[in-house]
C-alpha cells in the first residue's frame, strides 16, 4: 500500500503540470510543500480576516448597545419631561387654588369685621376676660362666643377678636 501512495500523489500533482511534462517524486514533494506553504499562508490570512470580522462585529454590537442605551435614555428623558410638565400644570392649578382660597379668606375676614368684630386685642400679663370685656364695653360671653372659647382661661400673647358694640 505504501508503494501506491507516491504514485497517486505524483498523479494528482501532475494534474497541475502541462501535458508531456514528467514529474519525479522529489519534484512532487517540493510542489506539495510549496502548495502546503501557500495554503498555510492563505489560512493565516483567512484567520486574520475572521478575527477582523469578529472585532468589527463586536464594535458594531457595542455601537448598537450604545445606540440602544441612548434610545432608552432619550425615552426615559422624554417620560421624565412629560411627568415634569404634568407636575408643573398641577402646581399652576394649585397656585390658582391657593390664590382663590386667599381671596375667599380675605372676604371672610372682611365679613367677620363687618359682622360684629371690632378689633383684635393681644392678651397682656394680668388680663382677664372680665377686665378686657369691661375695657372694651362688651361682655365675657360675647368675647367667648366670638373667639369660640370653651372656658374663661386665656394666656399672655393670645389674640382675641373683640365684638362690636
Amino acid at each position: 500500500m505504501h508503494s501506491i501512495f507516491p504514485f497517486f500523489l505524483a498523479f494528482f500533482l501532475c494534474l497541475e503540470v502541462s501535458a508531456g511534462e514528467r514529474v519525479t517524486i522529489q519534484d512532487a514533494l517540493e510542489r506539495l510543500s510549496a502548495r502546503v506553504k501557500v495554503l498555510g499562508e492563505e489560512l493565516a490570512i483567512l484567520r486574520e480576516k475572521v478575527v477582523n470580522q469578529e472585532e468589527a462585529y463586536a464594535r458594531l454590537e457595542g455601537m448598537y448597545s450604545k445606540e440602544q442605551k441612548r434610545d432608552e435614555s432619550a425615552e426615559f428623558c422624554s417620560a421624565m419631561q412629560r411627568r415634569l410638565d404634568e407636575l408643573e400644570k398641577r402646581f399652576q392649578g394649585q397656585q390658582k387654588e391657593v390664590a382663590n382660597l386667599r381671596s375667599a379668606l380675605k372676604m371672610l375676614l372682611q365679613s367677620l369685621d363687618e359682622d360684629g368684630v371690632k378689633e383684635e386685642y393681644t392678651v397682656k400679663a394680668g388680663d382677664t376676660l372680665e377686665k378686657i370685656a369691661s375695657r372694651f364695653h362688651t361682655t365675657i360671653g360675647a368675647i367667648k362666643k366670638t373667639n369660640r372659647l370653651k372656658n374663661d382661661r386665656i394666656y399672655v400673647g393670645q389674640k382675641l377678636r373683640l365684638p362690636k358694640d
